[in-house]
């Protein structure tokens, strides 16, 4: 995930080496102004503080709109002369920390989860971008959005910063070891960002009269063509708009499929005992999953069970399983009545459980898979259990077990939402072009 020293040194630059030569010299005169604007690019992760960190900030539609309005407001002063002094310089302060803030999201997205679309959408998007090669000649085929969305639930406790003392506790221990990727450089953009914007600031003189230096090439080509129709900043964020629109939409798609897997090991040996596997799946209503559990084909035959349990019964079954076999680890429980013992707590826990899936796992069946549907309003929180429940005696045995899941999230709504905010990017656009050709119109007249 990239930090937010990183948003405020890359973005203080970008926004420097591309900002037009005429607004370069203003704020050559207003440097806390850019500052300010500067520091903007890292205030969506405040949340870090609440405890909600990459939600309610990371929503791109509200700095959007202000975007878009402050854009508007400008254009209308100018109409009426009155674009000058304050309230040109609140305008384009309003304008640039909203484009900062939108840029600090775009980067954002493509390093893990963020609650993207919030308030249209709670759901915690995360999009790759997977560049296609052909294998033979390695000639670039494609590029290719990949989305993953996650229920609110899911998002937030992806990161540390969003979890209580207690679960923080019970996870890393009593320390928590952060590593910071590519330190250098972090540290060398922060370097370059202070000689190029801190240090001209604490300056104390300037020589006057210095001339200007020559207005450096256009790296990107493109800029030179585009350069009069960027001008019209309301085309360049009804172009935004419409980004948006093709992301929440189109892009994502009307149904998004996600999968994923992890693996165990179901273990009976002299050292290691956990014939076990327990997880837990949030539900939500226009969400199915399907989930596939698979062991290795087997030399031991034994026979196993797949239960839904309810939240009491799944904390219920590991405390216990937990203290019989402490007991046996610190020899003071013999094999024998370790066995009956889980034998027995594997029983109780059926006895009050959903069977799903019950048989002998032997070289013709070492599979088992389901599907997860509800039809109500609420979410859903299912914990799974996949117990060995006998097996042959005397044998030790140890089995990796894969599962696998595939999520399937229905999101019609969104996308009928996506293509309402794309026309809408388009309706701005094209107003902004007849304003602008009525202009040349009346210019032409004159």
């Amino acid at each position: 995930m990239t930090y937010t020293s990183s948003h405020i040194t890359l973005q203080g630059l970008a926004l420097w080496t591309f900002m037009p030569d005429k607004m370069k010299d203003y704020y050559k005169t207003h440097k806390w102004d850019l500052l300010a604007i500067n520091i903007v690019a890292g205030l969506p992760d405040i949340d870090i503080f609440f405890g909600i960190h990459r939600e309610y900030t990371h929503g791109i539609i509200i700095p959007t709109l202000i975007l878009l309005l402050s854009v508007l407001y400008s254009q209308i002063m100018k109409k009426k002369d009155k674009y000058q002094g304050k309230n040109k310089r609140f305008t384009r302060f309003i304008s640039l920390s909203m484009l900062m803030w939108i840029i600090h999201i775009l980067i954002d997205l493509t390093w893990d989860a963020i609650m993207v679309f919030w308030p249209l959408d709670n759901h915690f998007y995360n999009l790759d971008l997977i560049f296609r090669l052909n294998a033979s000649n390695l000639v670039l085929v494609g590029i290719i959005p990949q989305w993953q969305i996650y229920s609110k639930t899911e998002g937030q406790n992806m990161f540390f910063i969003n979890l209580t003392q207690e679960q923080r506790a019970n996870i890393f221990g009593k320390f928590l070891d952060l590593t910071i990727p590519q330190l250098t450089v972090e540290i060398l953009l922060a370097l370059v960002w202070f000689v190029v914007i801190i240090l001209p600031m604490i300056k104390r003189s300037v020589k006057k009269g210095e001339e200007k230096n020559k207005k450096r090439e256009k790296i990107v080509v493109i800029g030179r063509i585009l350069k009069k129709q960027l001008n019209r900043q309301t085309s360049v964020v009804g172009l935004l708009i419409i980004l948006i629109g093709l992301m929440y939409g189109p892009s994502a798609g009307k149904v998004n499929t996600y999968e994923g897997s992890f693996a165990v090991y179901l273990a009976n040996t002299n050292s290691i005992f956990d014939p076990t596997l327990g997880f837990s799946l949030e539900k939500e209503k226009a969400r199915n999953i399907s989930l596939l559990i698979k062991t290795e084909i087997t030399k031991v035959n034994y026979s196993a069970v797949l239960l839904i349990v309810d939240n009491n019964t799944f904390s219920t079954f590991f405390n216990n399983f937990l203290n019989i076999t402490e007991y046996y680890y610190n020899d003071s429980l013999e094999y024998q009545s370790l066995e009956k013992q889980y034998f027995d707590l594997v029983e109780e826990t059926i006895n009050k459980s959903e069977i799903v899936k019950e048989g002998k796992i032997t070289g013709n069946m070492n599979e088992v898979s389901i599907t997860l549907y509800n039809n109500i309003e609420d979410n859903i929180q299912y914990h799974i259990l996949y117990l060995l429940k006998e097996w042959t005696p005397n044998c030790s045995f140890m089995y990796k077990t894969t599962v696998s899941l595939k999520y399937m999230t229905e999101r019609v709504n969104q996308f009928i939402g996506g293509i309402i905010i794309i026309f809408s990017g388009v309706i701005v656009i094209v107003i902004d072009q007849i304003v602008s050709f009525l202009e040349y119109k009346k210019k032409g007249s004159k």
